[in-house]
């Protein structure tokens, strides 16, 4: 028997020092794959989210670490695509938001900076400008 499992919580990054998360904790993810190599035959592909419970030490699971809901889909999209799967569980706790633009501090000066010393007098930097400025 072939089973993936999903553990943890995903985290967005807002910038450099800020993020978006939960607290799953990935107890769940534990439990059931402690279940599933109760059979001798299991193998077991675990995505875990850093900072969950890690599952006990085995052979028979391959863990795949991730951080965010993109490396969650690029993980699970790779995984499904290069083998069929017994069973398919989701524990994971999945963010419900990611940010549209993430960047550090440099970043956002050089463009508050540049657009400064372009712009004209009277113009004013809304927030869909600003972001459409920040992802040239």
């Amino acid at each position: 028997m072939h089973i993936l499992i999903t553990a943890g919580g995903t985290s967005e990054k807002i910038d450099e020092v800020r993020a978006i998360t939960n607290h799953s904790s990935g107890k769940l993810g534990v439990e059931l794959s402690k279940a599933a190599l109760a059979q001798q035959t299991t193998i077991v592909d675990y995505i875990i989210a850093k900072g969950a419970v890690e599952p006990p030490i085995d052979p028979r699971i391959r863990l795949h670490r991730i951080e965010n809901t993109q490396q969650l889909h690029e993980t699970m999209a790779a995984l499904l695509e290069k083998q069929p799967y017994d069973a398919v569980i989701h524990s994971m706790a999945v963010s419900d938001f990611t940010p549209e633009v993430s960047s550090d501090q440099d970043t956002w000066l050089a463009v508050f900076n540049d657009w400064l010393s372009t712009r004209d007098n009277d113009e004013m930097l809304d927030g869909q400008r600003f972001n459409e400025l920040l992802r040239k």
